[in-house]
């Protein structure tokens, strides 16, 4: 979580004139493109993260820069991963 520790937090007036503290558009880091895998039925984002030949054990957390670097593949396939043949790996330690 310690991504959105910089990030401003704003108000939000809701319908009902509630006002709420939340956080502002966290931008999205651009990374550069470790490799690139294809994808098998079944697979997710968590668990390719946290693959021996990735990030390793334990690195579920780094789910989000999956996502983040591919954005835009994500975003066209309304994040079915099953609509997506293949998916960039980050090179992660860049951007942490």
């Amino acid at each position: 979580m310690s991504r959105f520790i910089n990030i401003d937090t704003i108000s939000f007036t809701d319908r009902n004139g509630v006002e709420h503290a939340v956080k502002d558009i966290r931008p999205i880091p651009d990374y550069n493109t470790r490799l690139e895998i294809e994808l098998q039925k079944g697979d997710e984002i968590d668990e390719i993260i946290s693959r021996d030949n990735l990030e390793g054990k334990g690195a579920e957390d780094l789910a989000y820069t999956l996502v983040d670097h591919n954005k835009i593949a994500m975003a066209e396939s309304d994040f079915d991963l099953s609509k997506l043949v293949k998916l960039k790996i980050p090179k992660v330690e860049e951007n942490i």
